[in-house]
């Protein structure tokens, strides 16, 4: 990063994953660790498939198929090396709509956190919205996932803005109704 006060020279830019048949793929958050690993998240509908474009030789990335019931908005969160070649890819597979809206990444260790809502049939109450936290590690494993419940079908609670230090703790924002 040049901070010399000049307008930057792009370093790269990529459409790292390839996304057939989504009407809707929004990337939403992005985050870097020491290492300057870039971090995102996103949420996309009508999906069919997703790959990794661009792999490095020898480098696996996930390839998925989302659920066989019916889901309508889903998240993804992946990874991106300091020259932006991809290092993984995880996508929300829930049933019902899962979105993301906050992502948080630990600098120092690359555990990541995302942030949303989830609803329908993946939750205690369905058709309400439930505010989403999930953590993966800085390969791209699930270390956890927890979900607030709202009160009725109408609920509408987001978790809209992740923090995350360096101490291991994580902090969430949202909207709760």
């Amino acid at each position: 990063c040049d901070v010399s006060g000049a307008i930057p020279a792009w370093l790269w830019a990529r459409q790292t994953f390839a996304i057939s048949g989504a009407s809707t793929a929004d990337g939403r958050q992005i985050g870097v660790d020491s290492s300057e690993n870039c971090y995102f998240t996103a949420y996309f509908n009508g999906l069919t498939s997703m790959s990794a474009n661009n792999t490095p030789s020898g480098l696996y990335l996930q390839s998925v198929t989302p659920p066989s019931c019916n889901t309508f908005y889903n998240y993804l969160v992946g990874s991106l090396d300091v020259n932006g070649n991809p290092r993984w890819l995880k996508q929300g597979t829930g049933c019902g709509d899962d979105e993301s809206y906050g992502l948080a990444v630990n600098a120092a260790t690359g555990e990541t956190f995302v942030s949303g809502f989830l609803q329908g049939a993946s939750t205690s109450v369905s058709g309400g919205r439930n505010v989403m936290l999930v953590e993966y590690d800085s390969i791209g494993n699930l270390n956890w996932s927890g979900a607030g419940s709202g009160t009725s079908i109408n609920s509408v609670n987001v978790g809209l803005s992740t923090a995350a230090d360096n101490g291991g703790c994580v902090y969430l924002a949202g909207s709760f109704s």
